[in-house]
């Protein structure tokens, strides 16, 4: 186990940009407990408007609190990959771009896809379809279909020459991360957080809007590993971010 002790500041692991709307943080947890470096709090980072007219949120399934868009329990012994519901919602915004920020430790890969909600029966062809029952009592269920044609493509900022899991330790990012940090020699290198940016904004149509300009964009976090993955790994954490794009 990775001895040293850090915990990343939200402000210093948000360099990819200054002007973030939102930050989720997740725990990211294998389904056998290990002690590990990293504890955040469930509810360490709220959904919160920024800016009006135009708001920009990240919530979880149905448009509810981002607590329960809850990655722990990860079975990695059963598939390959594990999906999970977020939602970007906002008002009056046209265009937004997605982050990603995590740390190493369990070399997980991330793929963000576009997804339809339904409450009606699902096409046995949806493959991929992750159902979710609301947290308010009722006894609704929705589907959230992934489409694999509109995955978000992105590319990373800061990762080693031919590894996509492993991030430089000696660059800016490296720099703003750990600043006031005093003994940075001894950071591990999976504490060195990824940071990855969508190579295109998202665009909000008109026909996603109310009559009120909001609109609900779903999307999915698809966790992947390899196979040779074991469930006696450390914790890591993620972070998710939308930044209102339009000019």
């Amino acid at each position: 186990m990775k001895s040293n002790r850090l915990i990343i500041s939200g402000e210093r692991a948000v360099r990819i940009a200054r002007t973030v709307i939102v930050v989720l943080l997740a725990l990211l947890v294998c389904a056998v407990p290990t002690y590990s470096w990293f504890y955040v709090g469930r509810r360490a980072v709220a959904i919160t408007p920024v800016s009006n007219p135009t708001a920009l949120y990240i919530s979880a399934a149905n448009k509810e609190d981002i607590s329960y868009l809850d990655l722990s329990g990860i079975d990695v012994t059963n598939g390959t990959y594990k999906d999970y519901v977020f939602c970007i919602r906002g008002n009056n915004v046209w265009n937004y771009m997605l982050q990603l920020a995590y740390t190493t430790n369990n070399q997980f890969t991330f793929e963000i896809y576009r997804a339809e909600m339904t409450t009606g029966s699902v096409p046995g062809s949806a493959i991929g379809t992750v159902l979710y029952v609301p947290h308010d009592g009722t006894a609704d269920q929705y589907y959230y279909i992934p489409n694999a044609a509109s995955q978000v493509t992105g590319h990373f900022l800061n990762n080693r020459s031919g590894s996509d899991t492993l991030a430089k330790d000696n660059d800016a990012y490296h720099d703003d991360t750990y600043s006031g940090y005093a003994d940075t020699a001894y950071i591990n290198q999976y504490a060195e957080p990824l940071y990855w940016h969508a190579d295109t904004a998202i665009n909000v149509l008109n026909e996603d809007m109310d009559y009120l300009n909001n609109f609900f964009h779903y999307y999915i976090l698809r966790v992947r590993w390899s196979n040779e993955k074991q469930n006696d790994r450390e914790t890591d954490i993620i972070y998710i971010s939308a930044r209102n794009s339009t000019s």
